[in-house]
């Protein structure tokens, strides 16, 4: 849904088959086939994905990483390599890449890493003038409280662990604090612990030594020492392996550390936020976390209900994302009309408020007048208040959950006269999987379709 990927490579077929592939499922994509260009790309446009091979020539990969220091946007970063190596992707995450792939790849697997990777970017919202300090849009009793914990812990030394379903904003609240706080002009610094493989995180963590394992070929600081006296935002801890929590336990009671190889302590300064959508005490009782670890995480405690839970909050969520969009997009949208609030309001989103942004996304590129009509949003929200509505009505059949897709196809279709490019992108799916079933449910002459 309009997310911007920028792929740079030397190697154009490898551009022409990303290309094509990324299109396929709704991304907008430009290319570049060298480093200097990529860098020219960064500074006059804004991308949600930098997909950055590490060799090129005159400039590389790592050069490109350096100068989006000055970038003010900063795209997820996935690097790509030919080699494998580890210590080229040790060293690329250490300079600010979020994940790497290994040439050659399926589609699949990198479509896998940018979902995952995508949204914190997407929960922010500046307010007065300063881009570094992001706010939360809400006024519910829940959201008040938890600006009001953020006031009296922020300048805190203590340990804080943020729970919480995908989607809430973990890593929102986690940046509140950091802003927030005497810290805020020290590093934030973000450590997805779930995107990163296991043979890679202690070295990603704690840095290693030259010579520590096969391809440490110099030094590298880990995320511990990076994070100076700023924040160290540990993100989905509850994916950690039991050897790495035993580690991480004693670096956070010593408040010291040593690098993969060496043998000289290094002091911890960093204040540690952790976060987890999983229920650690379960993990515990199930011999999966610590339960020392877990006592030296749970120090300060900060929930972030689902967005279920406070459909208060969808109307200022709702604008607050519109307006960020529809200025991104150069559209002219004053807000939503009557019957879309009311449907906002009645859909549970499981996908919290990540989806509701992805929602309000999608309406904006589709509306073609000031206000947002019910026929913009995404027909899965809709019809899937339909469907409630129709369970609550005693008068009315059920429809069965292959009907309901069936009927979202149609509408869509219609709503896209045929076009099954878009009808593909507003459902949600690639147009390979909307093929399959228009034939699955005998649309396939339904409607004329259009390119």
């Amino acid at each position: 849904m309009n997310t911007r990927v920028l792929i740079s490579d030397d190697e154009q077929g490898i551009c022409h088959i990303l290309r094509h592939e990324l299109e396929q499922v709704g991304f907008l994509v430009s290319v570049s086939n060298n480093g200097k260009q990529t860098k020219q790309f960064l500074d006059e446009q804004n991308f949600d994905v930098l997909l950055l091979d590490i060799q090129m020539p005159g400039c590389d990969g790592f050069q490109v990483l350096d100068h989006l220091k000055t970038v003010r946007k900063k795209p997820v970063i996935i690097m790509m390599t030919a080699y494998g190596s580890i210590e080229s992707a040790v060293k690329a995450m250490q300079l600010g890449a979020s994940d790497y792939i290994t040439k050659p790849f399926d589609v699949s697997q990198l479509l896998v890493k940018i979902n995952r990777l995508l949204p914190s970017h997407q929960f922010l919202h500046k307010r007065g003038g300063d881009d570094q300090t992001p706010a939360f849009w809400g006024s519910s009793p829940q959201v008040n409280e938890i600006r009001n914990t953020i006031e009296k812990i922020k300048n805190l030394k203590s340990n804080v662990l943020i729970t919480g379903e995908s989607g809430t904003g973990k890593g929102v609240v986690a940046k509140a604090i950091h802003f927030a706080s005497n810290r805020a002009k020290e590093p934030f610094v973000h450590v997805d612990c779930g995107s990163i493989q296991p043979t890679l995180i202690e070295s990603i963590l704690f840095g290693h030594e030259k010579g520590a394992f096969t391809g440490a070929v110099t030094q590298q600081k880990g995320k511990f020492e990076l994070a100076g006296e700023g924040t160290l935002f540990l993100d989905e801890i509850g994916t950690l392996s039991l050897n790495l929590q035993s580690r991480l336990l004693v670096v956070l009671q010593e408040r010291q550390f040593s690098r993969v190889g060496g043998v000289a302590q290094l002091p911890v300064k960093a204040r540690i936020i952790a976060a987890t959508n999983e229920h650690l005490e379960d993990q515990v009782r199930e011999g999966k976390f610590r339960e020392d670890l877990y006592y030296r995480l749970n120090i300060i405690r900060i929930h972030i209900p689902p967005l279920r839970e406070r459909l208060s909050d969808v109307d200022e969520l709702a604008l607050g994302f519109l307006h960020t969009h529809a200025e991104l997009n150069g559209k002219n949208i004053k807000g939503f009309d009557d019957e879309t609030v009311s449907v906002l309001h009645q859909y549970e989103w499981p996908g919290n408020v990540r989806e509701l942004e992805n929602a309000v996304e999608c309406a904006v590129a589709m509306a073609e007048g000031p206000y947002i009509k019910l026929h913009d949003i995404p027909t899965y929200v809709t019809n899937r208040c339909f469907a409630n509505q129709q369970r609550l009505s005693p008068n009315t059949p059920e429809l069965s959950l292959s009907e309901q897709e069936m009927m979202s196809i149609i509408n869509a279709l219609e709503k896209y006269g045929g076009h099954r490019e878009k009808t593909a992108a507003a459902l949600g799916i690639s147009r390979r999987t909307l093929q399959y079933k228009l034939k699955k449910y005998g649309l396939i002459h339904t409607n004329r379709e259009r390119e």
